[in-house]
Parts: C-alpha cells; sequence; structure tokens
C-alpha cells in the first residue's frame, strides 16, 4: 500500500545518504609529472596513489620518459593515467595518438587526458574542436578512457564555452588553491561536476617538480572513473567494501 512505498522510498533516501556520506570520507592523491622520475617510490611514501605522466609533447613528440615513469609507477605499486598535450600544427592528431600509444606498448594506464590549455591552437575555434573531437576519438577506437584537462579560462578560449560536444567525458581542471576539494569549481564547456583537480603546481617533491592532483572517492565507486579497479579492490577497506558491495547489489 501506500505505507510500503512510503517506506520503500525513505529507505532509499537513507541508502543514498550513507552511501555520500561514506564515499565523501575518502579522496585519493597523485601526481602529474613533465620529466623523468626515479624515486616513484617516494611518491607513494608521500601519500599518493597515482601519477599521471605527460606522455607527447607540445612540439610535436612523443616524451621518451613515459614509459620509464610508467614502469617505475607500476614497479612502485601507484597506479597510472597518461597525458597527451596536443600540437596543432604538428601533424594529424590520429598520428599524435597511435604514436603516443605504440611508444608505450605493454605498461599499465587508465585514462588518456587530452590537454587543452592556451597553447598554439587555431584562432578558428571550430578548426580547434575538430581536432580535439578526432583525437579523443583515435583514443576511444584503440580502446582506451579518454578525459579532458582544462580550464574555465582555457576552455573557452579555445573551443568556445558554448561547445559542450565533451562534457560526457572526465574533466580534469587546474586551481592551484592548495584545497583538495572542489569547492572553487565553476561550470563550463557543459561540465557541471569535474572528476579531479590540479590544485598545488610546480611543487618540489622526491627531488622532482610535480604537480598535486585530488580525485575524490566518490567518483572511484559512483561514476567508475577509478584510475583502476583492481588497485582499489587491493587497497579495500571495510568501509569502502561496504560500498562496493552496496552498489553491486544495486546493480543486479
Amino acid at each position: 500500500g501506500i505505507n510500503a512505498e512510503y517506506m520503500g522510498i525513505i529507505l532509499m533516501v537513507r541508502y543514498f545518504l550513507f552511501l555520500l556520506l561514506v564515499v565523501s570520507v575518502f579522496a585519493h592523491k597523485g601526481y602529474d609529472i613533465s620529466h623523468y622520475l626515479d624515486d616513484q617510490e617516494c611518491l607513494k611514501k608521500d601519500g599518493g596513489e597515482f601519477v599521471i605522466p605527460r606522455c607527447y609533447r607540445s612540439y610535436g613528440a612523443v616524451d621518451p620518459d613515459c614509459k620509464k615513469n610508467l614502469a617505475k609507477a607500476a614497479k612502485a605499486g601507484l597506479n597510472a593515467d597518461i597525458y597527451i598535450f596536443p600540437c596543432l600544427k604538428c601533424g594529424k592528431p590520429e598520428k599524435q595518438v597511435t604514436d603516443t600509444l605504440k611508444a608505450i606498448e605493454g605498461e599499465s594506464y587508465g585514462i588518456v587526458w587530452v590537454d587543452v590549455e592556451i597553447y598554439k591552437w587555431d584562432p578558428d575555434k571550430e578548426v580547434n574542436r575538430k581536432f580535439i573531437s578526432a583525437m579523443v576519438a583515435a583514443i576511444q577506437a584503440a580502446g582506451k578512457k579518454a578525459g579532458i584537462y582544462s580550464s574555465k579560462r582555457s576552455w573557452p578560449a579555445v573551443c568556445g564555452d558554448e561547445w559542450t560536444a565533451m562534457s560526457h567525458l572526465p574533466l580534469w581542471y587546474p586551481h592551484y588553491d592548495k584545497k583538495p576539494n572542489f569547492s572553487d569549481f565553476k561550470p563550463f564547456g557543459g561540465w557541471k561536476t569535474p572528476t579531479m583537480k590540479q590544485y598545488i603546481g610546480n611543487e618540489k617533491i622526491c627531488k622532482g617538480n610535480v604537480d598535486v592532483n585530488y580525485l575524490p572517492q566518490f567518483y572511484f565507486l559512483l561514476t567508475f572513473i577509478s584510475v583502476s579497479y583492481t588497485h582499489l579492490r587491493a587497497h579495500e577497506t571495510s568501509l569502502h567494501l561496504v560500498c562496493r558491495l552496496l552498489l553491486e547489489k544495486k546493480k543486479k
């Protein structure tokens, strides 16, 4: 009857509130790097759980340090994504993707982030849009997940704020306020909520300069943007376990 339906709604609301409370407690810290970093065990000791090395350079060449950084990350027990800094004038976007992925064959990584910031793009935003779309399509055609790195300043300048065609992808944005949270985020390009935040820039850690990133557990569990499900399970606490079992039950 009505009472049973009402109680069902109350229980469902409580379930989601509990889940949100639990997952909001946990977050993951990681580092993006644009040079070779030998001691990645040090990053892990510093509390890091993932790294994001640059794998393609802005002047149109694969970064030779990328594969070595991925190998070091794996050895240290760190997760990894990668990022590509595109070069509009350096050839087809598809080739930039295939060259990058070929150079790191055999290494483990998750999302391939496309770096969209104000640097040598075309004045014609439509040209930039087509290039970015083609690059994302090439990443996905290779069986990889694509994401966008950009900001409220860069995206409108490069693509136009009205262009929302990429807003279904994970968003990684920079704001060096030293705050590991999304309280500062302002929507742009169709994104209402980000996935990851670069909140400290050019920090000297472990004999290298790195940027520090915040990735909330919420996205690991609810939108499945985790760096690695295997990695998550390996570090699963009792509270993580409760969340995962509830989610798996919900999916059945």
